[in-house]
């Protein structure tokens, strides 16, 4: 990391020390733009991260649907609009799929 430009690049990430094993992660306190992204995702492929700029939709449907064995596990995916308004509703034949079988869980995603 000779460039300096890169080594601003690191100045976007926070230490987060409240997990067990510390770790960096992306500041939440400012907006990225979309230039600075770009930069971000191909600095950290140049690292050897070859999915640095892939978002985590896109690896999941990677995982679940492209690689060996994804297509044996019935990958699933609900795709929307993010503009659509009024937001589509879930297909209720879906939903027993998606929905979490333990009160616990049902706690952390319903808040």
């Amino acid at each position: 990391m000779d460039d300096p430009a890169d080594v601003a690049l690191l100045d976007e990430y926070q230490l987060d020390d409240t997990l067990e094993v510390p770790l960096y992660r992306l500041r939440r306190d400012r907006d990225i733009p979309t230039d600075l992204a770009g930069r971000l995702s191909r600095f950290w492929e140049a690292m050897g991260l070859d999915a640095a700029g892939q978002s985590i939709t896109e690896g999941e449907i990677v995982h679940g649907a492209w690689q060996a064995g994804g297509a044996r596990s019935h990958a699933l995916f609900y795709l929307r609009h993010l503009r659509q308004e009024p937001a589509a509703p879930f297909p209720a034949t879906s939903s027993p799929s998606f929905s979490n079988k333990t009160d616990g869980a049902r706690t952390v995603c319903n808040g």
